[in-house]
């Protein structure tokens, strides 16, 4: 799960990066490409589970940006703008499989709670994008609606070289 970022020099040591799909105006600035790039993949994660939250979440870019191919459809490329694909953390992807996959079971947060040994609170906290629970409950809860969580492991495009 990608969204694709508009990175632009703002200042002789300012970078700044927005992410289109989004149209809040949001940037992520840096003194370097780099930190740049790791303050919007950071900040992407509270993004996209606010949104989430909100019901608002645009679906991701799934186009190849690193030849400057597909984007977002509303965004206009300049010249003077870098395209990445910018992932969403395993994290995110976790909270909103699992949530998406409740949603599609026709069970009841108390059903469910009572499967699990659990209040019907600790399900209702498990559904909240934005409360941190942690991994192995949304894996457990993965697995009692049938679900496997995988995570993959991928090399970073050479400007993430720390």
């Amino acid at each position: 799960m990608n969204y694709v970022g508009a990175m632009r020099q703002v200042g002789p040591t300012e970078y700044s990066i927005t992410i289109p799909a989004f149209r809040d105006g949001r940037e992520f600035t840096a003194a370097t490409p780099v930190h740049a790039l790791e303050r919007a993949i950071v900040g992407l994660e509270d993004v996209v589970l606010e949104r989430a939250k909100a019901g608002t979440l645009p679906p991701p870019d799934a186009g190849n940006t690193e030849d400057g191919g597909h984007h977002q459809r509303e965004h206009l490329h300049t010249s003077d703008e870098q395209l990445y694909r910018l992932p969403v953390s395993a994290y995110a992807i976790a909270k909103l499989s699992f949530a998406r996959a409740f949603l599609a079971s026709d069970k009841t947060r108390t059903q469910f709670a009572e499967e699990l040994g659990k209040s019907e609170n600790e399900i209702r906290r498990m559904l909240d994008p934005t409360y941190p629970t942690k991994m192995p409950m949304l894996e457990h809860g993965l697995r009692a609606l049938g679900k496997r969580l995988s995570v993959k492991v991928e090399e970073l495009p050479a400007v993430f070289d720390f």
